[in-house]
């Protein structure tokens, strides 16, 4: 099943998230379990999965980071078996760095305004990556596009070990 045509959306990163939004309404309207409880058994399942295909589908869609390993993988990339290969060892040395820096900082607690500003440059980080993700993609440059998501996936997660 192909979200995108689920949601009668185009095949591309960008997406029209108020038009993904109304066709979310509008097909679990149409086709939730509890709106068609008066059908026999065998119906029950048809719309039981198709409630929960639509439910994929819109929470792969809606997230960005989501959204592009989804298109590479409708474009025969296996994100998952060629991470390990993208990432380069100058990539690699940015992250140690980086966890360590953001170690340090949230162990001094008079570093405060530090760690704002270098949380702050990871979104900047983030935001241009995303950027550059859109371009890959449109470009159909599946490999430097699953490069630019590694580092968007790290993000998120150095992200969330702030907290």
């Amino acid at each position: 099943m192909n979200y995108f045509k689920l949601f009668n959306l185009p095949q591309t990163f960008k997406v029209d998230v108020k038009k993904l939004v109304s066709q979310f309404y509008k097909l679990q309207k149409k086709y939730h379990p509890d709106m068609h409880f008066h059908h026999l058994e065998d119906k029950d399942k048809h719309y039981f999965q198709k409630s929960i295909n639509i439910n994929k589908g819109y929470h792969v869609l809606i997230n960005p980071l989501k959204r592009a390993k989804y298109l590479l993988s409708l474009n025969s990339f296996n994100f998952n078996k060629e991470k390990k290969t993208l990432l380069n060892k100058k990539f690699l040395n940015e992250q140690l760095e980086l966890y360590e820096i953001l170690d340090t900082l949230k162990k001094n607690a008079q570093k405060k305004t530090e760690l704002y500003y270098f949380l702050n440059d990871i979104k900047q980080k983030k935001n241009y990556c995303l950027i550059e993700l859109e371009l890959m993609l449109n470009k159909k440059q599946w490999k430097l596009a699953a490069t630019i998501l590694c580092k968007l996936l790290f993000y998120e997660k150095l992200k969330y070990k702030d907290n």
